[in-house]
């Protein structure tokens, strides 16, 4: 007894075999953009937060938490633990 073939893996119909191909060139496109957009929104509220937690030290004359807060954001916009 064979076994059974999915219609996508038909060597002989090279329509089906690029249907194939694209469809699984496509589901690595959206991987990876979604996981660039997940970063990008990760960044854009990392610095929001840094920001605003920047603004209230000021305004509150922090002097030293408003000195820290910025190495804290390039540490965090670096990547370091």
């Amino acid at each position: 007894m064979d076994t059974p073939r999915l219609p996508t893996q038909d060597a002989d119909d090279p329509d089906k075999l690029l249907i194939a191909a694209l469809e699984h060139l496509w589901t690595y496109f959206e991987a990876r953009r979604t996981q660039r957009l997940q970063m990008i929104n990760y960044f854009l509220l990392a610095v929001a937060f840094i920001a605003a937690a920047y603004v209230s030290a000021l305004g509150n004359d922090l002097d030293t938490v408003a000195t820290a807060i910025p190495i804290i954001g390039v540490g965090v916009t670096a990547g370091l633990p």
